[in-house]
């Protein structure tokens, strides 16, 4: 018979909490939190005074409702699990697609959030790149916990689970990349704010170290997903649609065809809507003729009839688990 396992209800509702603290205090940081005294400044009038040829235009930083709703979505519908079940047990029980690693990374990177906002109203700009570098890590490990745990056990979610599997595909690993990209890119600014106003490095130097950080990371990150990550990454698209949201808006805000960052900006842009392109069409080539392999490693190609039949094999191995699960609970006096 399915059992609960309370402290995994408890990390998932605590996610939910930190998640509402976070919004709420992102809430203040942009209105009624001068009013209310929790905070100094707004954060537009923080980042117009601490302006740099990296910064987007305000209309980018719009993409955070994009991301808050994506996440709230994506925890929501993880809390659905504890309430829904398999023919094993309860979802976030078997197969288990989040350890309690993804949790509390979670609920620490939602602190990191909160103290980020406090430290940059503050004007802590050395302490607070060392929060927003965190935040945009702790993403990562949220990715890599989520994505290895599904690899680990897709052929049981995909035989038994298909929703679930697409579900997390979408909700989780698609709204942690667009939080993950978005971060990184705002730790690149708060680099070039540092090197510049704190560091007294002049802008155009500043906002090239930011820029070529940025290619790094583009060339390390198209080769991991194209050749070696491909079965955890696959269905992750949301990747370049941010870097382009962010490239877009530094250049809309300060575009000059006589700056090299501009036009370096401008390069950027276009090899990011290139990728992007390519990525879908890649991923579209591959999920039609390089399915992701759930079947045993070395039965060699399965014909449709061969896999219907395993399938059916491990949907009756999987009934009678459950059967001799209740009789056993039936003997205990």
């Amino acid at each position: 018979m399915p059992k609960h396992q309370p402290i995994y209800i408890f990390y998932i509702i605590s996610c939910l909490w930190m998640y509402g603290v976070t919004v709420f205090i992102s809430q203040l940081s942009v209105a009624l939190g001068q009013e209310w005294g929790w905070f100094l400044n707004k954060t537009q009038d923080i980042s117009d005074a601490y302006h740099t040829d990296f910064t987007p235009a305000y209309w980018t930083f719009q993409i955070w409702p994009v991301i808050y709703v994506w996440l709230g979505i994506a925890f929501a519908y993880l809390l659905t699990t504890t309430c829904r079940r398999n023919s094993h047990d309860y979802l976030y029980v078997k197969p288990k697609l989040h350890s309690w690693l993804f949790f509390v990374t979670f609920i620490f990177n939602q602190g990191l959030q909160v103290g980020w906002s406090f430290l940059f109203d503050r004007q802590y700009m050395n302490i607070a790149i060392a929060f927003v570098a965190l935040i945009a890590f702790t993403s990562y490990i949220c990715l890599y916990d989520s994505m290895k745990n599904l690899v680990d056990n897709m052929r049981e979610v995909t035989v038994f689970q298909k929703a679930d599997l697409w579900l997390t595909r979408i909700l989780v690993h698609n709204g942690f990349a667009i939080y993950a990209t978005w971060t990184t890119i705002a730790t690149l600014l708060n680099l070039c704010l540092v090197l510049h106003y704190n560091a007294d490095v002049d802008m155009d130097t500043a906002t090239l170290v930011s820029l070529i950080i940025v290619s790094v990371e583009i060339v390390v990150w198209v080769t991991l997903e194209t050749f070696v990550l491909d079965k955890y990454v696959r269905y992750t698209v949301t990747i370049y649609p941010t870097a382009i949201v962010a490239f877009a808006g530094i250049l809309d805000e300060n575009w000059d065809p006589n700056k090299a960052t501009s036009i370096y900006t401008l390069v950027l842009l276009t090899i990011a809507c290139c990728l992007c392109v390519a990525r879908f069409g890649l991923v579209i080539y591959r999920h039609m003729k390089v399915p992701i392999a759930v079947f045993p490693e070395g039965s060699g190609p399965l014909t449709s009839d061969e896999k219907h039949a395993y399938m059916e094999e491990l949907k009756s191995q999987a009934i009678e688990m459950q059967a001799a699960t209740n009789e056993g609970y039936k003997a205990e006096p």
